[in-house]
């Protein structure tokens, strides 16, 4: 989750973002605090912090459905047919290539396309939380069927035809990869 933008924040809101328990000791000197806060070297103050993410990349998908003789997709689908947005549509962990699709099929696969040949390493995990109700789904990059046709990129999790993470259309799912 990103840090807040103003108000009060504390080492234990820092301590969480960083996947630390919210009461271990912060070294706020140490690398992991250095790189969340952005200063390489000098005084780090707890404001630093604001509005900082210790995602790779977060994305926020307006969701939408659409559908052809191959079944119904949720989500966001950049490609013919498509449905539904996305935030900013780049993604970090490629330098910035344009996410093509976040989306789940009718079939129960969950898809995610990036634009070029990207490689099979740069992220771990994608979690999906759906705003409608705050149930999650985190799948591993390593567990995805991962294909690369030259002009797109594609991992594909199959077998999720009970969660849907994209559910109702103009609803939003946020998309948080490690």
């Amino acid at each position: 989750m990103t840090l807040q933008s103003n108000g009060a924040i504390s080492f234990s809101n820092i301590n969480v973002e960083l996947g630390l328990s919210s009461t271990a000791q912060l070294s706020i000197g140490g690398a992991a605090a250095r790189a969340l806060a952005g200063v390489a070297s000098g005084a780090i103050s707890l404001s630093n912090f604001y509005g900082k993410t210790n995602y790779l990349d977060q994305q926020t998908i307006t969701n939408g459905v659409t559908g052809d003789k191959g079944g119904s997709y949720y989500g966001y689908k950049g490609f013919s047919p498509t449905c539904g947005s996305i935030s900013d549509g780049t993604f970090n962990p490629y330098s910035g290539a344009a996410i093509q699709g976040l989306y789940w099929t009718s079939a129960g696969s969950v898809i995610f396309r990036v634009a070029g040949s990207q490689s099979n390493s740069g992220w771990t995990t994608v979690q999906f939380v759906r705003s409608s109700d705050g149930q999650t789904l985190t799948l591993n990059r390593a567990n995805g069927s991962y294909s690369n046709a030259g002009s797109y990129t594609q991992w594909t999790w199959t077998g999720y035809s009970s969660f849907n993470p994209f559910p109702t259309s103009s609803s939003t799912t946020t998309a948080n990869f490690t």
